[in-house]
């Protein structure tokens, strides 16, 4: 969004002060003044809205765009960023003195979505919903149900390989546990939105190649495949086109120690740690990474115990 039109949304716009405004306009701060505002992407201010900003906060006034007139506002201001707000204040980029009227009630850090995957399975449910509300998928979705005597019917989700059996009034979509696995092992540089982007794209091509056939086996279940969901997830991440198809990349960090076997002993922590919580503690799934064999995860476990780590003490760090 242009600048001035940031501005006039935040802040208001008089008669004929920017392209399109045909009347006096409230802008934010006045429609929320009583109330609470957030603002996303504090971040990405351009500075001369920072320092309107930075007056609003000091002086309780909003001028708008184009005016002169000064109005009281009273906001409680909530903003969000996926920024690092200190180290931009740093270089510059972000003025000292609004981090500092910004930051003194209350920061909450919001791990990102691959330090998270014990929520996985709940955020794919709600993105989900989400990309059903969007008006193009209710169309596909409309468009299919009603060819297939389906109309009216309800979409629900399910994970797993145990394909469901059909039930009246019920449209099943199956994300298999081959695809719940690749969904595990992104590292979601674009988060949540990503996830919901993913989850959406997923849908679309999977109910559009669905609506180009003449005839469906079991039209009552869509399966969102496993190959389709590595291709989406290539199409964001350029690097994975580097990796085997069943390949599996986890950073680690290389420390120091008084032997070679007390560094090898410390990487492989490492990554026993990273395949636990993307398997949500889930030894079968682990061996069945590790060894091609979930018939192995006692082993597995018997080695996780053996580099001393303690599950009791793993859900106590993810849970906290």
């Amino acid at each position: 969004m242009p600048k001035d039109l940031v501005t006039a949304h935040l802040f208001g716009a008089a008669r004929g002060s920017y392209t399109g405004a045909v009347a006096d306009r409230k802008g934010a701060f006045e429609e929320a003044s009583g109330g609470t505002l957030f603002l996303d992407e504090i971040g990405n201010l351009a500075e001369d809205v920072q320092k309107m900003l930075l007056t609003v906060l000091q002086e309780g006034v909003v001028t708008r765009l184009g005016d002169m007139k000064e109005r009281a506002v009273d906001v409680k201001l909530v903003v969000a960023t996926h920024e690092d707000l200190p180290a931009l204040v740093r270089q510059g980029r972000f003025r000292a003195d609004l981090y500092m009227r910004l930051n003194p009630a209350c920061t909450v850090l919001l791990p990102p979505l691959r330090e998270r995957l014990r929520d996985l399975n709940r955020l794919i449910e709600e993105s989900f919903e989400k990309a059903l509300a969007g008006p193009y998928l209710r169309e596909l979705v409309e468009g299919y149900t009603q060819s297939y005597g389906l109309a009216g019917a309800k979409l629900t989700l399910t994970t797993g390989d145990e394909v469901p059996e059909p039930e009246p009034g019920i449209l099943w979509v199956l994300l298999p546990q081959k695809a719940l696995v690749l969904l595990r092992r992104h590292p979601w540089p674009g988060n949540l939105r990503e996830l919901v982007m993913t989850i959406e794209n997923a849908l679309v091509f999977s109910f559009a190649e669905l609506a180009q056939l003449r005839e469906v086996e079991r039209p009552d279940l869509v399966q969102l495949r496993p190959k389709l969901i590595r291709d989406l997830l290539r199409t964001g991440d350029l690097d994975t086109n580097e990796l085997p198809a069943d390949g599996w990349r986890v950073e680690v960090a290389v420390r120091a120690a008084e032997s070679l076997n007390d560094v090898a002993l410390d990487i492989e922590r490492q990554y026993f740690t990273a395949l636990w919580r993307a398997y949500d503690g889930d030894f079968r799934e682990v061996a069945r990474c590790l060894m091609n064999d979930p018939d192995c995860a006692r082993k597995v476990q018997l080695r996780f115990n053996q580099l001393g780590l303690k599950v009791r003490d793993m859900r106590g760090r993810t849970e906290g």
